[in-house]
């Protein structure tokens, strides 16, 4: 059948989508001789087309799903193990399955492939691709469709943890699986824009998306209902929608049939009437630990001291499941340095639960990128910046969210290479352009770098794009509070304190704008009350340096860096780099704690250099 015709078939008038990327066909009605990825894969003799087809020269091999999922992590990887747990979380993500389905899986593939194709069994750690892999690029109009997945809305009775899972899970699911099928908007981005109350196709627009897919979550008492509609920008048209029942303890079950048919719609193949999972359908892991998990990753964006301890309680009880141990201990990871960066766990703290999370799940550790937090982590710990290089820059930067990026950036601060920096959260806002993390990532790197009217406009941007994050509010008021604005700051730095009184960056800051205002008693009696504070529990100190020394106390500035380094913070070394602490730079003391971060650069050498 035609594609147009395939299209008309499902209800649709043919057209193309806004911004000319690629035809309405690739979403309702997946042709499969045309590409559909930017790249194929060439390897050996093989050649793996972007729509999934594999040829053998002119003859084409079939693949079962299973060996062309664990062949494209393969093929994502070539030289580096991937371990039985990254493919068990990619081919049976919600599934139990016994401990030779893998070796079972992997033995299949490599008969199908033939014997100029090396996939060598590493011992104890997984398997590595070992022939070499070239990547083909696809013509521009060859372009997958930009979708965007919103956070299912939640009604009554329905936790509202279950509509981010939904969305989190679908993009996982389509990039895993079928990743020829469209081209995934970033998350960050997505959730950002769908917080501030604009519609699914406002979002869409905003973000130049060709489709959104949005949906709800109904509940009553023995029985959940899932919908999921695509929607397209251009004029706004519903092009189709689903629905999954089921009983409310089988949401896993239900979810997973949701995503199938969702695939299936993508993929062309039509509609089915409503389904219905019984009450004896198979069920992936344990309710209670799917449950945790599910809490654990929700409560894990948040910004509040006490949801982010119950998300690493979450996530460890999670991490006691197979199908989620991996998944489970990256989220444990990215809490764990927010905790830390936001001054909620002491350095050492966060370390023994980097150490925790990974002893949670010991095959992983051999794997490269593994531990990229404790590699942060022990950059400060142990001044340890080889280690961090390697774990740090060994993340894949395909991996969805601002994790990788972010990371990258922050390690370029903390080494005072601001320009490098600059270029990296430029390059990551490309991709990702209304991210919280990278916006304000921006604002501070101008900020570091010296460029006074380039911070405040972006400080300024990131204030009306993310209303009542504290993230942007204190940066924008360091920045502002800096450059003429104090009143301004004030305001940002007192309400985020309001807000979360735990907070001592915001209490640090807010002293800094009244010093800077004049107000010297109010701001003194701020940083003595953190004084105090510290006395009974960990403090992040390093941003209290700035308010001192505008308060003319060089000394006490100095005393608040030697704890901060004392301490491990790892804000420590960006602090350096802060502007604000200009008249510091004469002062013996403040020469030697930059001499570390030389003699840390001196011991790496050349061979380990940053690689934008």
């Amino acid at each position: 059948m035609p594609p147009h015709a395939r299209i008309l078939a499902c209800g649709h008038a043919p057209g193309r989508p806004s911004g000319g990327r690629a035809s309405l066909r690739m979403v309702v009605g997946m042709d499969r001789t045309l590409p559909q990825a930017d790249s194929d894969f060439v390897f050996g003799s093989l050649r793996l087309q972007t729509d999934g087809t594999l040829f053998r020269g002119e003859e084409a091999i079939h693949l079962t799903p299973k060996e062309l999922a664990a062949l494209r992590l393969l093929l994502a990887h070539p030289g580096r193990v991937v371990t039985p747990a990254e493919l068990k979380e990619a081919l049976w993500p919600d599934v139990h399955v016994t401990a030779d389905s893998i070796p079972r899986c992997i033995s299949s593939l490599r008969a199908r492939l033939g014997s100029d194709v090396l996939i060598r069994t590493i011992y104890k750690r997984g398997y590595r691709l070992e022939s070499s892999v070239q990547r083909v690029e696809a013509m521009e109009s060859e372009l997958k469709p930009r979708l965007a997945i919103l956070p299912f809305a939640t009604e009554m009775f329905v936790p509202e943890y279950l509509g981010a899972a939904i969305a989190e899970d679908a993009g996982t699911h389509l990039l895993v699986f079928h990743p020829s099928l469209i081209h995934l908007l970033p998350r960050d981005s997505v959730c950002a824009l769908a917080e501030t109350g604009l519609s699914a196709r406002e979002v869409g627009q905003q973000l130049a998306a060709d489709y959104v897919l949005s949906g709800r979550i109904q509940a009553s008492t023995l029985f959940l209902r899932i919908r999921g509609q695509m929607i397209r920008v251009s004029d706004g048209a519903q092009i189709w929608a689903e629905e999954v029942m089921g009983p409310r303890d089988r949401y896993g079950v239900i979810e997973q049939q949701l995503l199938e048919r969702l695939t299936t719609r993508l993929s062309g193949k039509g509609e089915a009437p409503v389904a219905m999972v019984s009450r004896d359908a198979q069920d992936g892991p344990d309710q209670q630990r799917e449950e945790a998990f599910l809490l654990g990753r929700f409560d894990a964006r948040s910004r509040d001291p006490h949801r982010l301890g119950s998300a690493v309680e979450m996530l460890f009880r999670a991490c006691a499941g197979e199908s989620k141990s991996r998944v489970a201990r990256e989220h444990i990871e990215r809490v764990t340095l927010s905790q830390c960066l936001f001054g909620y766990l002491s350095p050492i703290a966060a370390a023994e639960q980097l150490r925790r999370a990974s002893d949670a799940i010991p095959e992983l550790e051999q794997a490269p990128g593994a531990l990229p937090a404790l590699g942060w982590t022990l950059f400060h710990m142990e001044h340890n910046l080889g280690f961090a290089l390697r774990m740090i820059h060994e993340i894949d930067p395909e991996l969805p969210g601002a994790w990788p990026g972010a990371l990258r950036v922050m390690l370029a601060l903390s080494r005072h290479r601001i320009s490098e920096a600059l270029t990296l959260v430029t390059q990551c806002l490309q991709r990702d352009s209304w991210s919280p993390v990278f916006n304000i990532l921006l604002a501070w790197t101008h900020h570091l770098r010296g460029d006074a009217r380039e911070s405040m406009d972006q400080a300024h941007r990131c204030v009306q794009m993310f209303p009542n994050d504290e993230r942007a509010e204190l940066c924008a008021a360091i920045i502002l509070g800096f450059n003429d604005e104090a009143e301004r700051a004030w305001s940002l730095a007192h309400t985020a304190a309001q807000r979360q009184s735990a907070l001592d960056i915001a209490a640090a800051t807010e002293a800094y704008a009244l010093a800077r205002l004049g107000r010297r008693d109010e701001a003194a009696s701020i940083l003595e009350r953190l004084q105090w504070i510290g006395r009974e529990r960990y403090v992040l100190t390093a941003f209290a340096a700035a308010a001192y020394a505008e308060l003319g106390d060089e000394e006490g500035a100095i005393a608040e860096l030697r704890t901060a380094e004392e301490a491990r913070c790892p804000w420590f070394f960006q602090t350096l780099a802060d502007p604000r602490l200009q008249r510091l730079h004469t002062h013996p003391e403040f020469k030697r704690m930059m001499s570390i971060l030389e003699s840390m650069e001196a011991t790496v050498g050349s061979e380990t250099e940053c690689v934008a």
